[in-house]
């Protein structure tokens, strides 16, 4: 069954391919960001006042949510959730470089990379950055991909859900950023698939040797 934050809902996507750009990464950063270990909550919050940044520095946690306040988005939060048995995060990960609404405002992380962290610079937050840990996904499982809608100051905070039918909740792989001061921003996201009926909603059943989805149970 998924676990949501708090009181937040999950929130309806539209389904989508997975992206691959890993041509503007650095190593490491300017300063080494805030790492706590951190699994199932959220992140301090990250702003340019504090541009090391942040990161759920936990090897079973990545970023499926985001929370942001303050005007223009200043002020952002990740959820730190907790990523699937079969899943778990291998290296130290990568800085992407930044981005914002004048250079185009998108960066995605290398193939099987996802969102762990996140900095900041420039006024309100303007420039954005996300950290990349590697998550090797087997080839058995099957994910579900999905864009989140446009989230800023005024939705708060919102987890990633790919698909309700399936368990648990979605990883980032990509940001997208728009509007005055990178104000809006959307994540590309991948959610994993059910492995059996526990997994799943009452009054459905896990296609697990298939597409791994909940699928409604019709006698």
């Amino acid at each position: 069954m998924k676990t949501f934050v708090s009181a937040m809902l999950g929130i309806s996507l539209v389904g989508c391919g997975a992206a691959d750009d890993a041509s503007s990464f650095e190593e490491g950063g300017e300063t080494a960001a805030i790492s706590f270990p951190l699994i199932n909550a959220w992140t301090a919050p990250v702003s340019e006042e504090q541009p090391q940044g942040v990161t759920c520095g936990n090897d079973q946690a990545v970023a499926m949510g985001i929370w942001c306040t303050g005007s223009y988005c200043d002020s952002m939060r990740i959820f730190c959730g907790a990523l699937p048995s079969h899943l778990t995060k291998t290296g130290s990960g990568v800085w992407t470089s930044y981005i914002s609404e004048e250079n185009g405002g998108f960066v995605a992380c290398p193939t099987m990379h996802y969102i762990d962290g996140i900095r900041a610079t420039g006024s309100y937050s303007d420039n954005i950055s996300v950290h990349c840990a590697s998550v090797p996904w087997p080839v058995q499982y099957y994910p579900t991909f999905a864009d989140t809608p446009w989230l800023s100051e005024e939705q708060g905070a919102r987890n990633f859900d790919a698909d309700p039918w399936n368990p648990g909740l979605a990883m980032a792989s990509t940001v997208t950023c728009s509007g005055s001061y990178c104000d809006a921003m959307r994540f590309r996201i991948s959610e994993d698939g059910c492995t059996s009926n526990a997994d799943c909603p009452s009054g459905t059943r896990c296609d697990a040797s298939n597409t791994r989805k909940c699928q409604i149970i019709i006698e």
